[in-house]
C-alpha cells in the first residue's frame, strides 16, 4: 500500500505523537537506543537508515509529492487474506484495494463469489470505501468503532453494518452461519484501540494489530521477518518502527509499542482519543486477557496478519501470550 503519510501535514503530526518524526533528534536517539538493544548490526543499519529517512524528508521538502518521491518513499507493506470457505464463496479478511493492473482483480473474481468481508482492525479501514464500492452485496463484519468512522467518509456507499463484531448478539448469530463454512469469529474484548476481530478458519488464525513483536524470530527481527529479512534494504521504515517503539528501553514490555499501553490506559489522555474508551476501573485490559485465553484454546496449526507472513499455530499463541501477558499478568497461553 502506499504510503502517503510522508506528503500529509497530519501524518507528520500522528509521527511525532507517536514517536516517530526522525526530523528531530529525540525520535532518532530512541531508535538508536532500541538498535543498541539489539546488537552491533542494527546499531550500524539505525545510523544509515536515519541518514536515508533525512535524506527523503528533504527531498519531499524540495519536490513535494511526485512519482520520484512517491516512489523513493515506497510502500508499507501490508497483507489482505483471501480465504476460500467450505461453500466455494470467498471472504476478504483485512481488504485493501483489489486494483486491475498485473490481473490481480481477475484472479480474485476467478476464485468464486466475494460474499464476505472482515474488517480485523478499527485502524485498518483507509481501503474500505473503495472495497465497498466495489463489492457492494457482500456481507462486511466490523466492529462498530471502524464503522463509525466509514460512515463519515464522503460518498460512502453502505450505511449499515451487517454484523457488528463487538455485539455479542451479532456475533453469535454470525458464528451459526459460518460454523458450516468453517470459520469461527472472535471479538478481543477489552481492545478499545484496535476493536480486534480475530477469525480461526480452517485452523488458520488471522489477525489485524495484535501481534507487533514474534517469538520465532529470535528477538531480533519484526512481525515474523527473520533477522536477514529485516534487514533487506526497502524495509527501513519496519526498521525504524521497530528500533523506535518495540524494542526496550522504549516499549515496556519489548514487544508493544508505547501507545498501546497508553491506550489501554484510562488515565491517559490518549486513551480518550478511541471512540471506545477504557473502564475507568481498569478492567478492561482483564478483558482483553480473558477474550485473547478464548482464541488460544482453539486448535490452531498456522497463522498469518495484516502485518504478520506465514507462522505456526505454536508460534502465534506463543506470539500472543509475549504481546500481551502483561494484561493481569499471567501468561494467556492455555
Amino acid at each position: 500500500m502506499v504510503d502517503g503519510s510522508a506528503f500529509k501535514k497530519d501524518g507528520k503530526a500522528i509521527s511525532e505523537m507517536m514517536g516517530m518524526d526522525f526530523t528531530k533528534e529525540e525520535c532518532c536517539q530512541k531508535a538508536i537506543r532500541g538498535a543498541e538493544s539489539l546488537g552491533p548490526r542494527h546499531s550500524e543499519q539505525v545510523l544509515k537508515d536515519i541518514e536515508k529517512k533525512k535524506e527523503l524528508q528533504k527531498m519531499i521538502a524540495e519536490q513535494g509529492k511526485t512519482d520520484d518521491t512517491v516512489k523513493a518513499v515506497g510502500a508499507n507493506p501490508v497483507n489482505m487474506i483471501v480465504v476460500k470457505l467450505n461453500s466455494g464463496d470467498i471472504m476478504l479478511y483485512s481488504p485493501i484495494q483489489v486494483r486491475e493492473e498485473f490481473g490481480f482483480a481477475d484472479w480474485l473474481d476467478g476464485l468464486g463469489p466475494v460474499k464476505w468481508i472482515v474488517c480485523g482492525s478499527s485502524s485498518h479501514t483507509l481501503q474500505m470505501p473503495i472495497v465497498v464500492k466495489r463489492y457492494p452485496n457482500a456481507q462486511y463484519v466490523a466492529a462498530k468503532e471502524a464503522w463509525s468512522k466509514l460512515t463519515q467518509y464522503q460518498g460512502f456507499q453502505k450505511e449499515k453494518l451487517d454484523f457488528d463484531s463487538t455485539n455479542k448478539e451479532d456475533l453469535n448469530r454470525l458464528n451459526e452461519i459460518m460454523e458450516k463454512e468453517g470459520a469461527k469469529f472472535f471479538t478481543v474484548d477489552g481492545d478499545v484501540s484496535a476493536n480486534a476481530c480475530i477469525v480461526v478458519v480452517h485452523k488458520t488464525a488471522l489477525e489485524a494489530d495484535v501481534i507487533y513483536s514474534t517469538s520465532n524470530d529470535g528477538g531480533k527481527g519484526c512481525f515474523g521477518l527473520s533477522e536477514d529479512e529485516f534487514f533487506t534494504e526497502d524495509l527501513y521504515k519496519l526498521r525504524m518502527f521497530r528500533w523506535a517503539s518495540l524494542c526496550k528501553p522504549n516499549s515496556p514490555n519489548g514487544a508493544l509499542p508505547a501507545y498501546r499501553f497508553w491506550g489501554m490506559d484510562p488515565a491517559n489522555p490518549l486513551s480518550l482519543m478511541n471512540l471506545t474508551s477504557p473502564k475507568k476501573d481498569g478492567s478492561s485490559c482483564k478483558d482483553m486477557a480473558t477474550s485473547l485465553r478464548e482464541v488460544l484454546k482453539e486448535d490452531i496449526e498456522q497463522a498469518c496478519g495484516a502485518h504478520i507472513n506465514y507462522m505456526s499455530g505454536e508460534d502465534f499463541k506463543k506470539s500472543v501470550d509475549l504481546n500481551w501477558n502483561w494484561l493481569d499478568s499471567q501468561s494467556l497461553l492455555p
